[in-house]
């Protein structure tokens, strides 16, 4: 019966607001296998910020081995029995170093278990070379049980290994999924963004919806909050920002850096839409999406790997990145008098699919088994 868990992944320093959905994915995973009684190990995983080509190449390099060393020290002397080694990663050009990292650990005499992250192994396995398609089959091979916050990610690599595959999507904490739908403002439209204010996620096409609907609807009290930074791109930050005091509508635009989860959760209250144009290479099951959801905001996304099936209606999902289709996406919900419906039903599917105690007894349960 495994009851340790050495948990290597993007978890950022733990003293510290995490940087992204990712690390706030990773430190959501540590607290619920805790709360069955799993102890947890955490090796932290350095996070690359360096932009510039050669400096980012340089760098991921030389954390790679440290990494590795850092990894191996931690694990070395401790205890094989009832303990398993834990790889929360995301595949793609990583998938050489998730199988040096998984041949590592069994050669250390630990069990397998890997998490697999987002949705780009949905991109890159199917154009990926002999190489690629060889090392991802034989580390996904190495693991006694792999973890999956996708469904079709895992649908995809059944059809390569027979290790134990499991649906691990991406979960709300019941706490903070209210009774019932909290009340929204009858006299404004609200529209907001929290994450990374980064190019992939598309913040700026944000700004150019609510632009477009307060040209449509210049008798709404429309209001846009954006919530978030990002130190890897900071000229986009700075254009962006640019932008917001540009605007004609500046006066009903909330800009915040990152905040803590308290305020994020006190803003939703107020909010409508949670617009999400990404199209972030490794975008999985987005935890601000699963967030914004719980409180009964209706999303408006991009159509991109995993979004219309979390969301579960293909009529708030969009294709492609052009403003004036966000912007029609949401006049066709105001014009279906369809707002109280949606929000309702949006706050029911994070209950019912992505609550924490829908998902994370089953999984710890599965983990103590190895």
């Amino acid at each position: 019966m495994a009851d340790r868990v050495f948990v290597f992944g993007n978890i950022g320093h733990m003293d510290q607001l995490p940087k992204s959905g990712g690390q706030s994915s990773a430190r959501r995973v540590m607290k619920g296998f805790r709360s069955e009684g799993i102890d947890i190990i955490p090796i932290r995983r350095h996070r690359a910020e360096i932009a510039s080509k050669w400096g980012h190449r340089l760098e991921v390099g030389y954390f790679a081995v440290h990494d590795l060393v850092k990894m191996i020290s931690k694990m070395l002397f401790r205890k094989r029995k009832n303990s398993v080694f834990m790889q929360m990663t995301f595949a793609g050009a990583l998938v050489p170093y998730e199988y040096i990292l998984a041949t590592t650990a069994r050669l250390m005499g630990y069990k397998n278990m890997l998490y697999l992250q987002g949705g780009l192994v949905m991109d890159t396995y199917p154009k990926g070379g002999k190489l690629h398609k060889w090392l991802f089959k034989h580390t996904m091979n190495k693991q006694s049980l792999v973890l999956f916050e996708g469904y079709d990610a895992l649908l995809l690599t059944q059809q390569v290994s027979s290790s134990h595959l499991m649906y691990f999507p991406s979960y709300v904490v019941d706490e903070v999924i209210p009774e019932s739908v909290p009340a929204k403002p009858a006299d404004e439209l609200n529209l907001c963004y929290f994450g990374r204010m980064s190019p992939v996620k598309n913040p700026i096409v944000s700004l150019k919806v609510f632009e477009l609907l307060c040209e449509r609807h210049p008798d709404m009290n429309i209001h846009l909050t954006l919530v978030g930074s990002d130190v890897i791109h900071p000229d986009y930050v700075n254009e962006l920002n640019t932008l917001i005091l540009q605007s004609p509508y500046k006066d009903h635009i909330t800009r915040k850096e990152n905040s803590p989860f308290e305020y994020l959760i006190e803003m939703m209250q107020k909010q409508h839409f949670y617009l999400f144009p990404t199209k972030e290479k490794a975008e999985g099951h987005s935890n601000a999406l699963n967030e914004a959801m719980s409180q009964g905001l209706i999303p408006i996304a991009s159509d991109y790997h995993f979004n219309k099936t979390i969301i579960g209606d293909e009529h708030l999902v969009v294709k492609g990145y052009e403003p004036e289709d966000y912007a029609d996406c949401i006049d066709q919900v105001l014009k279906g008098g369809r707002m109280q419906e949606l929000s309702e039903k949006m706050w029911r599917r994070v209950k019912d699919n992505y609550s924490f105690s829908k998902v994370n007894g089953d999984v710890c349960n599965e983990i103590k088994k190895l």
